[in-house]
């Protein structure tokens, strides 16, 4: 399973250990939950004994009991001819069966493993009893035996966060033994994802466009067709009418929160605007709502929770100024470029892609992609610099001037190491080395200077400007007098 090692070694030592134990995965839609326990423990994994169920999205009770029933025939090949009320009746079954499985089996089993997933679909708000009657089956059975795994799992971080790990007054306070946060593969994984499972030999820039537009989603990138150029990749999983993500977008949003009015896709629209990022008094005031609006903050944290966004502080102001901004590169090209089509649009395209490809929209969309897929790949490029000891956070940095002598500055990514040293870090997405003309040098060396002069609270320091792009930066004048300290290609983030 590329990309996943850290996991599967979680995974092995829950395997192993000889007590009873909870654990919790979470990850967005397609992240390759499901498939990753799955491979762990029933198709790899003989020798435990296995039992899975999904809640159902949009289902009502009566369906989700139906479908537990009909999940304890797939596993254990026994006809109930119960009809299941009541989650404590399926629970008691559940337990009923596996006694009888165990003792009646020739097979000894290391593991009973009990996976139960989309948690939030099942009952949401535990109208049903759901939640109450699973943790009486775990607190009075599972706790009791000395060879269980439970692993329950979901896409709603943040129903998981609040209904799992941090309710006290719930049936899994302090029951949970071990949190497992799948998250997207880093570009570096995505690579190695198209190498092993795609078997494609690829250029880095062509990587990096595919992560631009997939993000690193396993689902989405085993969509990608081999045989067909990017171009036409995009153009059939995209922009065709049954294409496998035409649509994704909005059942995303339906599977991960209840957003009757749509605030968690209004929010995202104002920030896929916006490169730089919004504060949240910025994205209260374009949704017209109140400052104070504790809706907005609510969707904010979930969509950060759910790795769709995530916050960058200001440098030296670590508690004020905080912006949110987008980290996922699919739902920024979705926003962008799929979700302001209707269904004649799709119908009426052909080689959509290769004819946005030449367009400055274009170069102005990847010039975003590009800086989000550095940003969100930082502690890799910490890495390539020798600096992961020291390494401290990434920050943004602006000042407006209020000097017509001065200009003001900007500058969207700022590394911060110990000692009061500083990269300014420019990203660029060119289809050649990148030139720095006698503009570009002025604009670079006064971020510089007006960070030095309005950003730094102590008079020793060390601020170095680095370029990463794909073909790096031609050393000329400009080059020398800024002067730029390094420059980066790809590799650097891969």
């Amino acid at each position: 399973m590329t990309g996943r090692a850290k996991e599967i070694k979680i995974l092995d030592s829950l395997c192993n250990d000889n007590k009873t134990n909870l654990a919790v995965v979470t990850g967005r839609r397609g992240i390759g939950k499901k498939y990753l326990i799955e491979e762990m423990f029933s198709n790899t994994n003989h020798s435990c004994l296995y039992f899975s169920f999904t809640g159902a999205h949009n289902a009502d009770n009566k369906t989700q009991l139906i479908n537990f029933n009909e999940a304890i025939y797939d596993w254990f090949k026994i006809e109930t001819n119960e009809v299941f009320t009541s989650w404590t009746q399926a629970f008691n079954k559940l337990k009923r069966i596996i006694n009888n499985e165990i003792s009646s089996s020739e097979k000894q089993y290391k593991k009973v493993v009990i996976f139960i997933d989309e948690l939030p679909w099942i009952d949401r708000n535990n109208k049903t009893d759901f939640s109450t009657a699973l943790g009486h089956f775990y607190n009075t059975y599972c706790v009791k035996q000395k060879n269980f795994l439970v692993i329950f799992c979901g896409s709603n971080a943040a129903w998981i966060k609040n209904r799992i790990l941090e309710d006290e007054q719930g049936p899994y306070h302090k029951r949970v033994d071990k949190l497992i946060e799948l998250k997207p593969f880093t570009l570096e994984e995505t690579a190695l994802y198209l190498k092993e499972e795609k078997n494609l030999t690829l250029d880095n820039k062509t990587i990096t466009e595919i992560y631009m537009i997939f993000g690193g989603v396993a689902k989405y990138l085993s969509y990608y067709d081999r045989t067909k150029t990017l171009a036409k990749n995009v153009n059939e999983i995209f922009f065709s009418f049954n294409g496998l993500l035409y649509g994704e977008y909005e059942l995303l949003f339906k599977s991960l929160f209840i957003d009757k009015d749509g605030t968690y896709r209004k929010i995202i629209q104002e920030l896929v605007k916006i490169k730089s990022g919004l504060t949240r008094t910025d994205i209260t005031n374009k949704l017209k709502v109140p400052a104070s609006s504790t809706k907005i903050r609510d969707a904010i944290n979930d969509l950060v929770m759910s790795g769709f966004t995530i916050s960058i502080s200001k440098s030296q102001n670590a508690y004020r100024d905080t912006k949110y901004i987008i980290s996922d590169p699919f739902i920024l090209f979705y926003s962008k470029w799929v979700l302001p089509l209707n269904k004649n649009d799709i119908v009426q395209k052909n080689n959509y892609w290769e004819s946005i490809m030449s367009s400055n929209t274009y170069n102005i969309w990847a010039g975003f992609a590009f800086e989000l897929v550095c940003i969100i790949n930082i502690e890799k490029y910490v890495h390539k610099r020798g600096l992961s000891g020291v390494f401290k956070k990434a920050t943004y940095w602006h000042h407006t001037s209020k000097d017509k002598n001065e200009k003001g500055a900007q500058i969207d990514i700022l590394v911060e190491y110990e000692h009061d040293c500083y990269d300014i870090v420019e990203c660029k997405y060119y289809n050649d080395e990148v030139t720095i003309t006698a503009d570009m040098k002025k604009n670079l060396i006064n971020k510089k200077d007006m960070f030095t002069k309005y950003g730094l609270s102590k008079k020793k320091f060390d601020i170095k400007t680095i370029f990463i792009s794909p073909y790096g930066v031609k050393e000329n004048n400009h080059y020398n007098s800024v002067p730029i300290f390094d420059n980066f290609t790809l590799n650097c983030l891969l």
